[in-house]
């Protein structure tokens, strides 16, 4: 079923068109734009793009501050089928921006008028730049376009080529490339993760799985929009819901935008707000500071309730359980008399946090649960659009230090440096499955068909070569004294006059049974590494988009000496300017003129076998099919069998005829019979009106 970001944009509006989507401060007031005129300004925006010659699988960037204008941009440049850059407001080096520009192949550029003067700085090294459009009021340059001049060349533009616009965005496919983001290069280049369509709406649907959002509520988004997380919980999420999203009004500078966080909020009342750590401390300190600058009767006071909402709320999960249920009737009146003060500081509406980005303190997490702001700890990471996990208020469960519970549908696993599945609570890698996650190997349409061989950049953990895989130094290894070689240890406690017995593994050796005195310096004890090597993959002839390819013996060092696992490549296939696929049938349309669908010709058909010859009879209506056997997809494992293809005539209509020629089709079209068609529909309309 296809479920591309469009499809998921164009359901909600035709559910919540006159629904507020967006909300933006203007003339000191925050203004609605619904659903309905979101998407009349996106067209606007996408056809404008195909105006200045943007095609679909081009690459637009966007370097702006979080805005109505962001949003309503990406959604214009899915539209217009290109591939969306966000591009961080925090790149200042002019290199940063460089090696991102170049390497995703840039055509056009949204950029504000605050980050405007990076991209003049770099404009003369970056030739492939053939647009920019600047968000905001500002004097511009040569080679630069408003971002209100755009919509308005998009407005002429779908006034004459509406239907055949909005085609564009209805033929994007759910492995069609949506988003490349760029991780931080902190240690290396930048790597560009590439995201599809699916991987977006996939990662929306698995979400829900766990968290509720209804259609009245609103978010107001701090975080910045570039990464997928601000995507898909920030904006992505509310479309499915129907619920709005505002943004943070823009200063003058990054300080002054920080600044309006504080009075926004109180402005919008949002229902729940992104957060990340260092976010969430400063709620904290602000609240604190507050609660100080009362007295220190107040202070204390506080302190004292939160002491008391501390011992009733437990971690979370075990809230008002056992004789804590007495504490109920002290946290219900600290709640009154201050907690509901304090929340009214974040509009009053404020029913949790998301926090994403590093793991939340518990503490921390500790403190808004007792204001009764619960903060939701998510865990994900780019390349899986990026929700693996999160604590639920849907369904009551949040326990403080814990990521949550894992999506739905999502395939989920803990790997320990051998590939072996760990049980419950052991730390390793995680592994995960599922429609959320990137694409790895893009094919071309003929390569996917014919077969052929790539290499690809693999990693995989093998035996450390310095230590052969024992993690010793010097090849001593002992038999752990605490556990005497289990890797289990027992533990007794006593609770309420009971003992309680659990088994836990041993902290001297982490579980292995073994203990290592001199560890390898090349493994840190742990005797295997972590490897990229290039490997060449055997593409089969007619593999298809979603398939996996197998490597035999380049996953994984096998266990105890065993052979190596295999490694799996996921395919996804580039979309190809003439062709698409049914199975293995190849479909395609072919323009004809109107004389030769009258008089019959012989046309050049193209093929996966280069261009052949097809006569085509007299009369020949447009949406007519034919079919040429044997030149479609092989079959994969058998390449003497192979699809059909079917094409299908498009009779073109002539549109700049000269007087002569118009004459000569009037005179034509007085001398020949009707067609069969309109004389029975002419026949049918005498019938009905009498």
């Amino acid at each position: 079923m296809k479920k591309t970001i469009i499809d998921l944009f164009e359901s909600s509006v035709e559910k919540y068109g006159k629904k507020t989507f967006l909300l933006e401060k203007r003339h000191h007031a925050f203004q609605p734009t619904t659903y309905a005129e979101t998407r009349e300004q996106a067209l606007e925006v996408g056809a404008g793009l195909a105006s200045l010659g943007i095609r679909p699988k081009d690459k637009v960037a966007i370097l702006a501050e979080g805005s109505n204008g962001w949003i309503i941009s990406e959604l214009g440049i899915f539209y217009a089928g290109a591939i969306s850059v966000p591009l961080s407001v925090k790149l200042e080096e002019s290199n940063d921006l460089l090696f991102r520009l170049r390497h995703a192949e840039v055509k056009a550029l949204f950029v504000s008028k605050q980050q405007l003067p990076k991209i003049r700085r770099i404009r003369a090294e970056l030739p492939e730049l053939e647009q920019i459009i600047v968000l905001g009021h500002i004097p511009l340059e040569s080679g630069e376009t408003a971002y209100g001049m755009l919509k308005r060349l998009g407005r002429d533009y779908l006034a004459g080529h509406k239907e055949e616009f909005l085609k564009i965005g209805q033929a994007i496919r759910n492995d069609d490339y949506a988003t490349i983001t760029y991780t931080s290069g902190t240690t290396a280049d930048p790597k560009g993760v590439v995201l599809t369509h699916r991987n977006y709406t996939a990662n929306v649907e698995q979400s829900l799985s766990r968290i509720d959002i209804p259609p009245h509520y609103r978010t107001l988004i701090i975080l910045p929009l570039d990464h997928c997380f601000a995507h898909v919980v920030g904006f992505y999420i509310m479309i499915a819901c129907g619920a709005s999203v505002a943004t943070v009004q823009i200063g003058a500078t990054p300080m002054e935008t920080l600044k309006n966080i504080p009075q926004n909020i109180r402005e919008v009342k949002p229902n729940f707000l992104l957060s990340v750590p260092a976010l969430a401390k400063n709620f904290r300190k602000n609240i604190e500071t507050s609660i100080r600058a009362k007295g220190r009767f107040t202070e204390r006071l506080f302190d004292f309730a939160l002491r008391t909402a501390y011992i009733y709320n437990q971690d979370g999960y075990s809230r008002g359980r056992g004789w804590r249920i007495a504490l109920a009737p002290a946290v219900g009146l600290f709640d009154a008399l201050l907690f509901r003060k304090v929340r009214a500081a974040f509009g009053g509406c404020l029913e949790f946090f998301v926090g994403g980005g590093a793991l939340l303190d518990s503490e921390l997490q500790r403190f808004f649960y007792a204001i009764g702001i619960p903060m939701f700890q998510g865990y994900g990471l780019s390349e899986a659009t990026p929700v693996i996990s999160t604590n639920s208020p849907k369904y009551h469960w949040h326990k403080f230090g814990s990521s949550g519970k894992i999506l739905e549908p999502l395939d989920l696993k803990i790997l320990d440096e051998e590939g072996r599945e760990l049980p419950r609570g052991q730390k390793g890698e995680i592994v995960i499955r599922g429609e959320n996650v990137m694409a790895r190997l893009e094919l071309t349409f003929e390569e996917a068909a014919f077969g052929c061989e790539k290499e690809v950049a693999a990693q995989r953990i093998e035996n450390c070569p310095n230590c052969k895989g024992t993690g010793s130094a010097d090849g001593v290894i002992e038999t752990c004294s605490q556990c005497h070689g289990t890797g289990q240890v027992r533990s007794v406690q006593n609770f309420m006059g009971m003992q309680m017995q659990s088994t836990t593994a041993c902290p001297t050796c982490g579980g292995r049974g073994k203990v290592i005195k001199n560890p390898c310096t090349t493994c840190r004890g742990k005797g295997k590494v972590r490897k990229t090597n290039r490997v060449k993959v055997k593409i089969p002839a007619g593999v298809d988009a979603g398939q996996s390819v197998r490597v035999r013996g380049e996953g994984c060092v096998g266990v105890g000496g065993g052979p190596n696992g295999d490694l799996l490549v996921e395919i996804s296939i580039r979309r190809h300017p003439i062709f698409t696929r049914n199975g293995t049938d190849v479909l395609c349309e072919v323009p004809i003129t109107f004389t030769q669908a009258a008089l019959g010709a012989t046309i050049q058909v193209p093929t996966l076998d280069g261009k052949v010859d097809y006569e085509i009879p007299e009369g020949t209506q447009t949406g007519r099919e034919f079919i040429l056997r044997e030149k479609g997809i092989p079959e994969v494992g058998n390449t003497r069998r192979r699809g059909n293809e079917r094409f299908t005539v498009v009779v073109e209509t002539p549109t700049r005829l000269t007087k002569e020629q118009k004459d000569l089709l009037r005179q034509l079209d007085g001398s020949v019979d009707q067609s069969p068609k309109r004389k029975k529909f002419l026949n049918n309309l005498k019938d009905f009106f009498g």
